[in-house]
């Protein structure tokens, strides 16, 4: 959280020397909007789950409890701040808000304490986060979700079958 807040003030200030004055705000909270996942994951514990008539509960449950909403898929995040601050301002500024907002995903990716970030997210659902372990033999760690857990789980089961049922037939042999 104090990263995001060093980044917002950097940007922030960046954007006041450049002339964005009212504006100057907005790379600020950049670094923070992401993290309005949380939020809307609270929104939807508290209000939405208790009344089973939403079908959106449905859709959301794919991301709702995570810190992988909608808010940290970059492909959808980055585009959308880009052109936010063309529309307000001009091209620089939308670097100004879409900088903040890849930082604090990078951010997200390398800290300890998250899940990580949807990088390759129409293409693959897991989260990559780069472990601060350097002695490990690999440094990307993919957190797999639970359909890939579950199925991991069945094929591991399923070889100890066949290797026990070998194992049987060979001593009667």
């Amino acid at each position: 959280m104090f990263v995001d807040l060093l980044i917002g003030l950097i940007f922030g200030t960046l954007a006041l020397l450049n002339g964005y004055g009212p504006y100057s705000v907005l790379p600020f909270l950049a670094a923070f909007m992401l993290d309005l996942d949380l939020v809307v994951n609270e929104f939807i514990r508290i209000f939405i789950k208790k009344e089973k008539r939403f079908s959106l509960t449905t859709l959301l449950d794919e991301f709702s409890y995570t810190h992988k909403f909608i808010f940290h898929l970059p492909v959808l995040c980055l585009p959308v701040a880009f052109l936010l601050g063309c529309f307000v301002a001009d091209v620089l500024f939308g670097f100004l808000l879409m900088i903040p907002m890849f930082l604090h995903l990078v951010h997200d990716t390398v800290d300890r304490n998250f899940d990580g970030v949807c990088w390759l997210w129409p293409y693959s659902k897991d989260s990559f986060k780069i472990t601060k372990s350097w002695a490990e033999a690999r440094w990307l760690v993919v957190r797999k979700t639970r359909a890939h857990l579950a199925a991991e789980a069945k094929t591991k089961k399923l070889q100890r079958a066949r290797s026990t049922k070998k194992i049987f037939t060979d001593n009667l042999i």
